[in-house]
């Protein structure tokens, strides 16, 4: 059903070029109130210049944008604007008295002030129309100012209880984490109450946790508005907010979006509901597209062989069937433009463990060996030091693993807890302090660097993939640079580009593409998923989950994990161990798993808030409507069903208990490298609880919610 609210933002017509290429044009877009528009397509669509056209900062080569008057936007941007020198609270404190704070106040007191001064110059004023009609404007003004004077101080403890940043307070900006700037960026843009929000890929280099937190924050802001930050309401009756997100997590969008936007190849399409939603329905349109282009195609075949009959079917009669024909052929070539699929990158990384023998002529040759069950990496009760120095926590202590062919190890916990120190002791580039560190002797390790330290900044893209020649060595034989290069969307003209002027996402397909080459049987992988397009990640994803090899990453899509990971390990915490403090690491089965014990750690940051908000709701309930007394209430529910939720009240923390034996009967299973059928055995009974426990959650919310 069509919104019929006074819409925020509309834009007509926008069209933005580049040079010869276009990213879009023709785009109509209008957001109301409560909209949550996802905004997807491949890197280098225009996806964020659309944003900052929408934000005001850009502008199309044509079009319009027009905005609903004193529309207050946010646009919250991928590079984070604020001074490095500034602390926590000084950024807020400056936010806050902007938004209610007191020099504006005194700037309307003076002025009205002043006015009323003039009455006593000249007493005829009481009785001008206009000079009162000024009074009560300024009159006006005073009390907005006055009704929105907060304590300064308490909003922003609040605030800072929100975002989760309370033991960082007065740390300086540039001393954050990436993921604890996110955060204060988020929060300093919520408290202008704005009711357009825009972000550009928010969830980027941020951990899983903080994506997670990310979430929470935006669900509660279109569920119960600006409440959850205890500040006074700019608006007497608040609209809901509305959002643009430019994102590739799948995840949020899957969550958040109630619209999704796709723009790419210079076209843009909308589609209704969620990414999900809008996966199924783009299937379904291009299936459509695909018949009708057959039907198409059928017709113009018959219009030819009709015309190859030769001039004597060429009547007078005939001129507008040939005419119709012309206009068939540029119908079908258009529809065939329109339907072709942006080439997504060509991903086939293959594994194999070759040993060398000799020949009968006794020449050494490769011989490709059977993976089996063999075991590529072992660690046993090994340690790992903080980078950092000694008076740091031990990133790991008596840390067990194992990884065979096929199994995909997901590396998951906060910034900071160590998962790129541990990617590289698995890589062999750092030696951990004791254990027991045993290799496969033919295995070969490809290692993807988040900060991509492997490629030169100064070289091509040519040099970096080819150094000597125009041929590549690949699983498949040997194939031209440039045909190689074709596979990961490069052209001729790009090879020839420095790796310093790349994007990020160039540059990770550039460091893709030197992997393949090397051909390993285990890839270790730190943040592969950072600035990647979402046709990337879908061939990453399938890529890895066909490859027969080891694979260890760290990743923040959770998505991504998600689809990938067939194990987690994950950061559980610290311990004392005598007098050392160290981070402790679980083996989990699913990443469901992984984000119960991550928020164990760190509780979601809108328990504060909405204790906070809702604290007020309560104490006004109580004036206004006596409680029922806790007989009455009980009434709702049968006998049968008050013996069911005693029955299930005590059966759920005993199914908690099996399953966190099950759970570490699992792990076990995992670090003694048990034979596939007992692991499977293990694997099946954590999940059979799993979703008995679950079946037990559902049934007593419903009854508890009854009460």
């Amino acid at each position: 059903m069509a919104n019929t609210e006074s819409p925020l933002l509309t834009s007509q017509k926008l069209a933005v070029r580049l040079g010869v290429t276009t990213l879009f044009e023709s785009l109509d877009l209008t957001l109301h109130p409560g909209d949550r528009l996802g905004i997807v397509g491949p890197n280098g669509a225009g996806k964020s210049t659309l944003l900052r056209i929408l934000a005001g900062i850009g502008k199309p080569d044509s079009g319009v944008v027009a905005s609903r008057n004193l529309l207050r936007k946010a646009y919250v941007s991928q590079n984070i604007p604020f001074d490095p020198a500034m602390t926590v609270n000084a950024v807020l404190t400056s936010q806050l008295q902007s938004v209610f704070g007191s020099d504006l106040q005194e700037a309307a007191q003076s002025k009205f002030e002043k006015h009323l001064a003039l009455l006593e110059e000249n007493p005829d004023l009481g009785s001008d129309e206009k000079w009162l009609a000024e009074l009560d404007k300024l009159q006006h003004r005073l009390d907005e100012h006055q009704a929105k004077s907060i304590d300064i101080p308490n909003a922003r403890a609040g605030v800072i209880r929100v975002a989760g940043l309370e033991a960082f307070a007065e740390r300086e900006f540039r001393h954050l984490s990436g993921g604890q700037q996110k955060r204060l960026q988020l929060v300093h843009a919520l408290v202008s109450q704005p009711q357009l929000l825009l972000l550009d890929e928010p969830t980027n280099h941020l951990d899983v946790e903080t994506v997670e937190w990310l979430e929470d924050v935006l669900l509660d802001l279109s569920e119960s508005g600006f409440q959850m930050l205890g500040v006074p309401l700019l608006d007497e009756e608040p609209e809901p907010v509305a959002m643009a997100i430019v994102s590739h997590d799948r995840s949020l969008l899957d969550t958040m979006a109630n619209r999704i936007l796709e723009i790419s190849g210079g076209e843009s399409q909308f589609y209704q509901g969620n990414y999900e939603a809008h996966a199924i329905e783009k299937v379904r349109r291009m299936e459509e597209a695909r018949t009708r282009n057959q039907r198409l195609a059928n017709l113009m075949r018959r219009e030819l062989a009709w015309l190859r009959r030769g001039p004597a079917a060429r009547t007078t009669k005939q001129t507008a069937r040939i005419n119709r024909a012309a206009t068939l052929e540029v119908n079908l070539q258009g529809a065939e433009r329109k339907a072709a699929v942006k080439p997504k990158v060509e991903l086939n990384f293959t594994a194999s463990i070759e040993s060398k023998e000799r020949d009968a002529s006794d020449f050494w040759i490769s011989v490709k060996e059977n993976f089996g069950s063999q075991t590529l990496l072992e660690f046993e009760k090994i340690s790992v030091t903080h980078p950092a120095g000694a008076q740091h926590p031990l990133l790991a202590k008596h840390l067990s693993l194992v990884v065979k062919p096929s199994m995909r190890l997901a590396i998951v916990g906060p910034n900071g807890c160590g998962k790129t120190h541990l990617l590289r002791v698995l890589a062999g580039e750092l030696v951990p302090q004791g254990g027991i560190c045993k290799r496969h002797e033919l295995l070969k390790v490809s290692y993807f660097d988040q900060h991509r330290n492997a490629l030169e900044p100064k070289l091509t893209i040519r040099q970096t993939i080819c150094p000597e020649g125009d041929f590549v060595h690949t699983s498949a034989g040997y194939l031209h640079i440039m045909s190689y290069l074709e596979k990961f969307l490069f052209s001729r003209h790009d090879a020839d580009r420095l790796i310093r002027d790349l994007s990020g996402g160039e540059q990770a397909r550039v460091l893709m593409a030197k992997m393949m080459l090397e051909q390993a049987n285990t890839l270790i992988l730190d943040e592969p998923t950072n600035d990647l397009d979402i046709p990337t990640l879908q061939g990453l994803e399938e890529t890895l989950t066909n490859f027969t090899g080891g694979v260890v990453f760290t990743s923040h899509d959770r998505y991504f994990i998600q689809r990938v990971a067939t194990h987690i390990l994950v950061y559980s915490g610290t311990a004392k161990d005598k007098d050392n403090e160290m981070f402790t690491w679980t083996l989990v089965p699913n990443l469901e798993q992984a984000l119960q014990l991550l928020t164990k750690l760190s509780p979601s940051r809108t328990e504060s808030a909405a204790a906070a908000k809702k604290q007020p709701e309560k104490a006004e309930t109580k004036k206004t409507e006596p409680s029922e007394p806790q007989s009455s209430a009980k009434q709702k529910l049968t006998y049968n069903e008050k013996k069911e939720l005693d029955r299930l009240e005590a059966l759920i923390p005993k199914l908690e208990e099996k399953l966190a034996a099950a759970s570490e009967s699992l792990n076990a299973a995992y670090t003694e490298g048990l034979p596939f059928t007992a692991v499977q055995e293990r694997q099946l009974r954590v999940t059979d609880l799993e979703n008995e426990l679950k079946s037990c959650h559902a049934k007593w919310e419903g009854l508890y919610e009854r009460m």
